[in-house]
């Protein structure tokens, strides 16, 4: 997010860079080349990779759509309870 604000102020790079709260990294610059919504999804795919058993996904029984939380016992789409 850093990197996308400061793209065209080299000024306020440097002192965010200095502060420590943007990297110049080769590493970590090479991994936001294409952008911040593509890191995200990069990350997504490798956690779902990596350990998928620890990913819980809390859909309505009915309607199937994702819940607010993983511990929500009513859907917000369709209204549907399952709480007990």
């Amino acid at each position: 997010m850093f990197t996308y604000k400061t793209s065209g102020n080299s000024h306020m790079r440097n002192i965010l860079a200095e502060k420590g709260w943007i990297s110049s990294d080769p590493e970590i610059t090479d991994h936001l080349k294409n952008g911040y919504e593509e890191f995200e999804a990069n990350i997504v795919q490798r956690i779902m990779m990596e350990s998928p058993e620890e990913v819980f996904f809390n859909n309505c029984p009915k309607c199937r759509k994702l819940a607010r939380t993983p511990y929500a016992k009513q859907c917000r789409y369709c209204a549907y309870n399952w709480h007990s």
